[in-house]
């Protein structure tokens, strides 16, 4: 039970942990928000920076972070995602068509970073007036190093016991991060499992050709090509303002991502080494009341109370979040 406690804690205060959540809806007699800066860079080119630097000028920019994960958008994504990996064309009109009206009823006039960016040409011609900002590395090299580094690794780790249970990480590990790579060419579409990331040398050929699809898009007169070090300028003067703040964030949380994820790589050992001892220290006959108090459906401690005390906590709840009974033997062999 502390095990739990402990990977549920750390998930929950690193942000790490994903959950899908029903979308909101516009308040009565209120106006959606409209989109008014599309942000077509990829995740790790600057994108927290721009975050911060669209929110001093008064936006209110949709992130993985403060979108995706924050309003439990994962589910919707992995929707858009599993119908274009799988070449689902009205699917994924439909689940564009959701995704748009969810971060407008959720009040973003911006969007920055993973995956918003990989809907920039839908966005565009939603809000035709607005600006595209392009957030580039000084490489492609680069690019794809500072991924392998940091969100590259959150799919696989997402996508194995015990994370995999929690929330709606299966549906992020299975389908909307594979579609990260696949949709900008590192890697054919439908192709990946929640273990794959490409090459360096795919990540940073995708990263460049990106770039090129981005520009070929975008009629020249909406779009900014920029880097931190370029500031608030270019972004100002785009968007009309003559006034805007003299020093631009800087925010590089690739140490702070490292260390999360280190983290949760240490907590999860220690969960599905406890997990081994209980289900191995017990009389075998503990896998049947669990799978008799854990039926298809059943979720969280609830499904486990007639198990008794040695099958509720740790065992009980992932058991239970597996969604299935056959769980517990899974369990069993880890």
């Amino acid at each position: 039970r502390g095990a739990l406690w402990l990977l549920e804690a750390l998930l929950s205060s690193s942000g790490l942990v994903q959950q899908a959540k029903d979308v909101a809806k516009p308040a009565p007699g209120t106006e959606p928000a409209r989109i008014k800066v599309i942000g077509a860079g990829l995740g790790r080119t600057g994108t927290s920076s721009l975050l911060a630097a669209l929110t001093e000028l008064g936006f209110k920019p949709y992130h993985m972070k403060e979108g995706v994960m924050d309003h439990g958008h994962v589910g919707i994504w992995a929707a858009l995602a599993k119908a274009r990996r799988g070449g689902n064309a009205t699917a994924a009109k439909a689940a564009t068509r959701t995704v748009i009206d969810a971060m407008s009823a959720a009040g973003f006039t911006a969007t920055t970073d993973y995956p918003a960016c990989l809907i920039f040409e839908e966005l565009l011609a939603e809000y035709p007036d607005a600006i595209v900002v392009l957030s580039v590395r000084s490489s492609g090299k680069a690019w794809a190093r500072s991924v392998q580094e940091t969100i590259g690794q959150a799919g696989p780790l997402f996508g194995r016991a015990p994370l995999k249970w929690l929330g709606a990480n299966d549906a992020f590990a299975s389908q909307l991060s594979p579609w990260l790579w696949e949709e900008i060419g590192a890697a054919p579409l439908g192709s990946l499992t929640s273990q794959d990331l490409p090459s360096e040398e795919a990540l940073a050929r995708a990263h460049d050709a990106w770039i090129d699809r981005v520009r070929a898009a975008v009629p020249p007169e909406r779009l900014v090509v920029h880097q931190s070090k370029d500031g608030y300028k270019p972004l100002a003067e785009a968007l009309g303002l003559a006034e805007y703040p003299a020093e631009y964030p800087w925010i590089n949380d690739a140490q702070a991502f490292q260390k999360n994820l280190e983290g949760v790589k240490l907590i999860t050992g220690g969960v599905l080494a406890r997990l081994r001892r209980l289900l191995g220290a017990h009389d075998p006959d503990l896998l049947a009341v669990l799978r008799a108090a854990c039926p298809p459906g059943k979720t969280g401690s609830e499904g486990c109370a007639a198990a008794g005390a040695q099958a509720q906590g740790a065992v009980g709840r992932l058991v239970c979040d597996e969604r299935s009974p056959a769980g517990v033997q899974i369990l069993g062999r880890r």
